[in-house]
């Protein structure tokens, strides 16, 4: 009996990466940062220094989460926020 050949792997694709950083609707850099804390969170732009804080977050919420809830409060309130 003859044994058989090995066959390769595929190899794994690497997992892709939540970014850290986001892109502020303001002034449309990428210097969104989202800070969270007991159930609170705090989005700031570190280029034109908007500021915004939401309150109850739910835990299983991610940043990426957050910012897409940012964005529709902002695209509501607009000038308003900041």
């Amino acid at each position: 009996m003859a044994g058989r050949r090995k066959r390769k792997s595929k190899p794994l694709k690497p997992k892709p990466k939540l970014p850290k950083m986001f892109e502020c609707p303001r002034c449309g850099k990428i210097t969104l940062e989202i800070n969270v804390k007991n159930g609170k969170a705090e989005i700031r732009c570190g280029n034109c220094h908007l500021i915004y804080e939401m309150e109850n977050v739910p835990q299983v919420y991610g940043k990426v989460d957050i910012y897409g809830k940012f964005i529709d409060v902002y695209a509501e309130k607009g000038a308003e926020i900041g």
